[in-house]
Formats: structure tokens, sequence, C-alpha cells
């Protein structure tokens, strides 16, 4: 059966997860830490498939514990669960070669499904932060501004909103828009907020 280890300093997040796990139907064992000794110490003497891991933890930041844990067990795959939705997190964890990069404010109720799909060799990135994944717009380089505004078109937010959100005046929003729109061949805002969401699928279920 495989083994999928969770590091955590925050024992709530750890309680919910485990929580959902056990109301799950999953042919994986999990297990749980708050503490990194405890987990090398762990990993040194049994076979760990997946490490599901934050990136803001006390002893050691999850980068570094990524690298430490490859030396340990080189075929592991890693998963980063955490509430950093930055593009420079994300262009690190990419050149990790992280097989998820998860954000904690999902539906925690996926988590199992995003687990499984990992275990079986699939890569998963929770929506907001595809948008920083250079594949995704081809010979396209979005700026920070172009880039906070597709995550807000995704989500549903008006350019009012988005203007507010991301601190902007609404004609920078406008122009941008059109920039965007232009890239995909979109003759439309709404038209372009489609084609954004088929290539930013929402949901788990979704392909990557």
């Amino acid at each position: 059966m495989p083994v999928v280890a969770f590091v955590d300093d925050h024992s709530l997040l750890l309680r919910g997860i485990e929580s959902v796990i056990k109301h799950s139907f999953v042919d994986w064992e999990a297990i749980f830490f708050q503490e990194i000794r405890e987990l090398l110490f762990h990993l040194k003497s049994n076979k760990t498939n997946l490490l599901v891991t934050d990136l803001t933890m006390p002893e050691m930041n999850g980068f570094d514990l990524i690298q430490e844990v490859r030396k340990i067990q080189t075929s592991i795959k890693i998963a980063i669960l955490t509430h950093h939705d930055g593009e420079g997190y994300f262009l690190e964890a990419q050149k990790l070669s992280v097989n998820a990069y998860v954000l904690k404010s999902e539906n925690s109720n996926f988590f199992p499904e995003i687990i499984n799909r990992v275990l079986k060799g699939e890569t998963y990135i929770s929506p907001e932060m595809r948008v920083y994944r250079k594949d995704y717009f081809g010979e396209f380089r979005m700026n920070t501004t172009e880039l906070a505004i597709i995550q807000n078109l995704i989500l549903g937010n008006s350019l009012k909103e988005i203007s507010r959100l991301i601190n902007v005046s609404e004609k920078v929003v406008e122009y941008r828009i059109k920039k965007i729109r232009n890239l995909y061949h979109s003759k439309t805002t709404p038209e372009l907020i489609f084609k954004l969401k088929e290539k930013f699928p929402p949901s788990p279920s979704a392909d990557l």
C-alpha cells in the first residue's frame, strides 16, 4: 500500500486533513508529522511514496526540506500544500520539479483525489497558480498585473472589482484585458473568459 507523509507545523490543519481522509475511500496510508526532524528520521528507514509539505515551518523551509528528503529517498514524489500564491514561490517549486502545488484555500474535500492523481504519476496545480506556468502561454510572457487580471477574470470578478483588488485604475485593467484578448484571439471579454476557463479548469478532475 502506498504511503503518504504530511508535514506541517499547524496541528489543526493536519487534523482536518486526517478527518477528510478518514471519510474518503483511499487505497493508501497517511502519516502525519508536525516536526521535520521526526519526518526525516522516519524516512531514513521507511519507504514513502509521496511527501506533502508546507513551505513555511520553524525548523526548515519547505524548499530546503524537499532537497533533504530527496537525499534520503530519491524517487519520492513531492506535493506542496501552502498558502503562498506568489509567482516566486511557484517558480522555485518548478525548479525543484515538484509533482503538485496546492493552495490551502482549496476545498479540502478535493485533497484525497489530488493525492490519488499524484500517486498515479500525474501533476496537479491549483487553478490560481496555473497562470504562472510558462507553457500555458507559449511564446507570450505576462507581467504581474496581467497575471493578476487573468486570475480575477477566471474567478468571475468584474472590471471594477479587479481594479480595486489589484490596486490599479479601471482604465489600466481595461487596457490590459484588451491586450490579453488579442493574445487569445478573443473578440469579446466573455469569449476571453471562456477560453481562460478552458485553459485553467477549476476542478481537480480537469485535465492539466
